[in-house]
């Protein structure tokens, strides 16, 4: 096993929110961390969550999509629900329309057809004036948003209430938080923050204020969930935790200055006495450009070793062998199919050996 030389911060950067560390004698590293995602990951709520042993587990990841999705129909207007219950069919008519369209360009080229434009053109400038018509633009809004129907609310926040026991029952985790819907007093719309902040119901143009809002109690996701899940920051921070087990020091979602001059972004960074692993998390499909561009993040950074991190697996055995070939490249695979001390137990093997 190689002895690598310590890091250490230069002058007084430790105390820095971007600190620039020099490990050994020929890495320098400039860190700049998003703000946002570091006030995102310091909620207590958002802390509890991404420290759950088995996050990664596909049965705890379906949960967590079934929670949010439940949050999102409470107050989803009735036209986008249409939309959403439909989407099947919404999406096969987009196909066969653009099969209709390919069919018929010879007459969309025609000169009847760029005739035709001039038209349009006209057309468009009378749709402007209609933007200007606030009766039209609040009849478009009401139509739009639709009525807040309570029934519908309180089935929904059963649904979720129920999901969001079993999940605290299988994780110690509870990430449902007590909340309200605001409702126009008058004509019954679901109220955007926007209008809150203006006072004024874009659906019917009525003043409103905190004392007339009308407030609907409900249980929703916490929003800091909502955020990191959908980013995918929540894996990041999944993996940063294994690393800190094996005592390395971690930042997450940073971006770091490559020997090139470029900033990369890089979902992990972690140091232990003089090594610098750098860690690529993904949720969803890799594609082979995926592979390629961490790899070259790799030598930017001139990081020691490197992990690639998947829910799921590598897209090809060609990509797959390219990695394998690579011994600075460690990988976890299939996390959502696996138990925590498995994949600790992997990473720590992989870092030992490849150390």
């Amino acid at each position: 096993m190689v002895t690598m030389p310590r890091y250490e911060y230069l002058d007084s950067s430790a105390k820095e929110e971007n600190p620039t560390i020099i490990i050994g004698k020929n890495i320098l590293l400039k860190i700049i961390k998003d703000e946002k995602k570091q006030v995102l990951l310091s909620d207590p709520i958002v802390k509890e969550f991404v420290s759950i042993p088995n996050l990664p587990n596909n049965s705890i990841g379906l949960m967590v999509d079934q929670l949010i999705d439940q949050d999102v129909y409470l107050d989803t207007p009735p036209l986008l629900r249409n939309i959403i219950a439909n989407k099947d069919r919404f999406e096969q008519s987009m196909k066969e329309m653009e099969v209709f369209m390919k069919l018929f360009q010879p007459l969309i080229d025609s000169r009847f057809a760029k005739g035709y434009e001039e038209v349009i053109k006209f057309e468009e400038e009378k749709a402007k004036g209609m933007a200007e018509d606030k009766e039209l633009i609040q009849d478009l809004f009401f139509r739009v948003k639709g009525q807040v129907d309570e029934k519908f609310v309180r089935t929904y926040e059963e649904n979720l209430l129920s999901i969001s026991e079993k999940f605290e029952e299988k994780t110690g985790v509870k990430i449902i938080v007590p909340s309200n819907l605001f409702v126009c007093p008058k004509c019954k719309a679901r109220l955007w923050d926007k209008e809150i902040d203006d006072k004024k119901c874009l659906s019917c143009n009525s003043p409103i204020n905190q004392s007339n809002i009308k407030r609907i109690p409900v249980y929703r996701v916490q929003e800091g969930i909502k955020s990191i899940w959908k980013s995918g920051l929540w894996f990041e921070s999944y993996l940063a935790g294994c690393l800190n087990k094996l005592g390395y020091t971690t930042w997450t979602g940073v971006h770091v200055m490559g020997a090139s001059g470029i900033l990369h972004e890089i979902d992990v960074v972690a140091i232990k006495g003089g090594t610098l692993v750098v860690g690529e998390c993904k949720t969803g499909k890799v594609s082979r450009n995926d592979v390629f561009n961490f790899y070259t993040k790799i030598g930017d950074t001139k990081a020691h070793f490197s992990i690639f991190a998947f829910i799921a697996s590598f897209p090809d055995p060609e990509t797959r062998d390219f990695v394998k070939r690579n011994p600075a490249i460690i990988r976890l695979e299939n996390m959502g199919n696996r138990d925590a001390p498995e994949v600790l137990s992997e990473l720590e093997q992989g870092l030992q050996t490849k150390a």
